[in-house]
């Protein structure tokens, strides 16, 4: 993650500071600034703006709730994402779903879906659309090939070595793809800005 984002400046200080004085106020300030980051990972996951919301919101109340125990606040984005995907992965297991362990993030999906981003009183329309857009702008980063290993994966609920059957490529390649579409997801600019 880029820790130029302005947006995200003063989280770790914030952090701190609520570490040591558990002063109830900062939190408030820690979380409506995470929100963006975190939502995005976890809509990037849920391909659901409602189950997204659900999972960001349990995001937060373990951050509430484990606030003291995250042992270097300079990490704080670092321990948010891990979270996210941790809670979303729960959330897709109680409803029956594949993890994404055993598969990916669907990108044609949600590059086509137009859904407002939710999270009303905690975000203007104007940064939920924004956040859209760089979702998207996200997403159409990924090469062809990628995004096939991911939407085979995800949506065609295919197994790694099918996936490799299916696109005519080795299954160390749909490793790779698969290795190197997350990262890309997760750490291009375009999804903090």
């Amino acid at each position: 993650m880029g820790n130029a984002d302005p947006r995200y400046e003063g989280l770790a200080g914030l952090l701190g500071q609520l570490q040591k004085t558990h002063d109830s106020r900062l939190l408030p300030l820690i979380v409506k600034r995470a929100i963006p980051y975190v939502f995005s990972i976890s809509y990037l996951i849920m391909r659901n703006r409602h189950a997204a919301e659900d999972v960001t919101q349990e995001v937060f109340v373990k951050l509430t709730q484990k606030f003291d125990r995250i042992r270097e606040p300079g990490k704080l984005l670092v321990w948010l994402r891990i979270v996210t995907i941790s809670q979303a992965n729960l959330a897709r297991r109680r409803a029956g779903e594949p993890t994404l362990s055993d598969l990916s993030i669907d990108t044609t999906t949600l590059m086509s879906r137009r859904e407002k981003l939710p999270l009303e009183g905690l975000m203007e329309e104007e940064e939920k659309a924004k956040l859209e857009k760089q979702l998207d702008t996200a997403l159409k980063k990924l090469s062809p090939a990628e995004r096939r290993c991911l939407e085979l994966s995800y949506w065609g609920n295919l197994k790694a070595p099918d996936v490799a059957k299916r696109m005519g490529i080795k299954l160390a390649t749909v490793y790779r793809y698969h290795s190197i579409a997350l990262k890309k997801l997760f750490s291009m600019k375009c999804l903090e800005e």
